[in-house]
């Protein structure tokens, strides 16, 4: 038996991920993506950071004594149509009021200019009625995201001016009334354009609050 469909067009809506929607997931890009594309995964992802291992390093201790996660990956960008290495640190540490902060440290390894977009995608499983209808902010340091469902707000600052995208992830599922578009999760990015000359080093900061 055929199932109707509750939206017109519904095949139009149908997208499919490259990799599982996370936290804090490291994306590079030769330049700054669009919303649409966000929403539909329709980018070039130019790094091999995004969906691979990272190496685990030692515990270091924060200056209020709070132990600090440190991973490493030394991957490739594809940019310009030449592979280029680059070193990329994460060091994640969580206070007790609720924030975890992400240093992150970019180094460019190799012998030749990097220029690109370096991404920091999260998804939260919330109840944002705003942000659902879609997000495109430029040159931002803090946004707030409230949760209907649970009556709390998730607040994302960076150290820096950065771009911030949220689109709804939907999946499709059927009903006794037929087909549908069911939300599932906001999906957030936070975008900024890095230059990196050989051997430079870049820091960029990003933390997460719940209250």
């Amino acid at each position: 038996e055929m199932l109707g469909s509750k939206h017109d067009h519904l095949e139009e809506h149908l997208h499919y991920d490259s990799f599982r929607r996370l936290a804090f997931m490291d994306h590079f890009f030769d330049k700054e993506i669009t919303l649409e594309e966000f929403r539909q995964s329709l980018y070039v992802e130019r790094g091999d950071f995004v969906a691979a291992s990272y190496l685990s390093k030692a515990k270091a201790k924060a200056s209020q004594g709070l132990e600090v996660l440190c991973f490493e990956r030394k991957g490739k960008l594809l940019l310009a149509g030449k592979s280029s290495p680059l070193i990329l640190q994460k060091r994640i540490s969580s206070k007790k009021n609720g924030i975890i902060k992400v240093a992150y440290t970019l180094k460019n390894v190799g012998r030749t200019e990097m220029d690109m977009v370096f991404g920091v995608e999260f998804n939260f499983s919330i109840g944002e009625t705003e942000a659902r209808k879609g997000l495109d902010e430029r040159q931002v340091k803090s946004w707030i995201f409230k949760d209907a469902w649970r009556g709390i707000q998730i607040i994302l600052r960076s150290k820096e001016m950065v771009d911030l995208l949220a689109a709804p992830i939907e999946t499709i599922s059927g009903s006794e009334s037929g087909l549908e578009k069911t939300y599932q999760e906001l999906a957030v990015l936070l975008q900024k354009r890095f230059i990196l000359k050989p051997l430079e080093t870049k820091e960029h900061v990003v933390e997460l609050t719940l209250e």
